[in-house]
């Protein structure tokens, strides 16, 4: 079968306006970026419906700017969406997409955990943001599809929910500490009670870590930061997930922190603009800023 690769010139608009239904932006029964109804989408897969499996047919990178998503099509008419930014080197990204395609094509995209594997260790130079960014998003499009053909929310995939509300943060990142204390004011006033600071000095050598930050959008998605969790809770070590992304990246990262019991809070960047106003209670479905419960 052949390969279609191509760079669609589209905006991150119009990309969401097609992402709808079931999955990664469906949190019990409404869309994850607080809008309360769902494009149509392909339906459910009834119990025992199911006589043979999906098959991918097609992998597409799109560049919207300096953003990198994924869409990969099934033969069942089931499409899956991923956020693989990584704004520093987006074209990195995109290759290192076009290099794994052909890994996916023909392949049963309810085989998540294979695929991933597949697409790394199939490559003789393992590891690296492009990969593990280009990873993410094919992570993240697969289980939107498994989430869309069984028509539930991908936390309840994952085990289900571990906690029903999910606490934020924010940062800052002026220059001066008045700067910073500035910044962290407009952070408290929109409702934001924990607050990352960049060092204003060399962090102290040898300090013991309490906590992880990988990216769901950068790590190698969902999947790999279920193992990177399991990993820290053995060691009593929680997760606070790096999170820059837009509503795809950050749905994806909202359904692992419901369903991974040691993730304290995320990052909300919707949070760290200069506009006014309370934007915590009407952004993801159940974001709180009280800890988790």
């Amino acid at each position: 079968m052949t390969v279609k690769q191509c760079k669609t010139q589209v905006t991150r608009r119009s990309l969401f306006k097609e992402i709808a239904g079931a999955g990664l932006l469906s949190t019990a029964g409404r869309l994850a970026w607080g809008q309360d109804q769902a494009s149509p989408s392909a339906p459910p897969v009834q119990r025992g419906q199911r006589t043979q499996h999906m098959k991918i047919t097609k992998v597409e990178p799109i560049l919207t700017g300096g953003d990198v998503f994924v869409r990969i099509e099934t033969d069942a008419g089931i499409m899956g969406y991923g956020d693989a930014t990584n704004n520093f080197i987006p074209y990195s990204v995109e290759g290192m997409l076009k290099d794994v395609i052909p890994y996916l094509i023909g392949e049963d995209p309810e085989r998540i955990e294979y695929l991933w594997q597949v697409c790394f260790r199939r490559r003789f130079y393992r590891g690296g943001p492009s990969t593990g960014a280009a990873l993410a998003g094919i992570d993240q499009a697969l289980w939107d599809i498994k989430g869309k053909t069984y028509g539930v929310p991908v936390y309840q995939l994952l085990g289900g929910l571990a906690r029903t509300k999910v606490r934020v943060y924010g940062h800052v990142s002026g220059n001066t500490a008045e700067e910073a204390a500035r910044q962290a004011k407009q952070r408290v006033a929109k409702g934001i009670t924990a607050i990352r600071f960049r060092a204003f000095h060399k962090t102290i050598a040898k300090q013991y870590v309490n906590y992880l930050r990988p990216d769901v959008s950068h790590c190698g998605g969902i999947s790999e930061i279920k193992k990177i969790a399991a990993m820290a809770e053995a060691y009593y070590i929680d997760l606070i997930p790096h999170n820059n992304a837009g509503p795809l990246g950050s749905a994806a990262t909202l359904h692992a922190a419901l369903a991974i019991p040691n993730i304290t809070m995320i990052e909300a960047p919707w949070v760290n603009g200069e506009g006014e106003g309370d934007v915590v209670g009407s952004a993801l479905l159940q974001w709180s800023n009280h800890p988790a419960q």
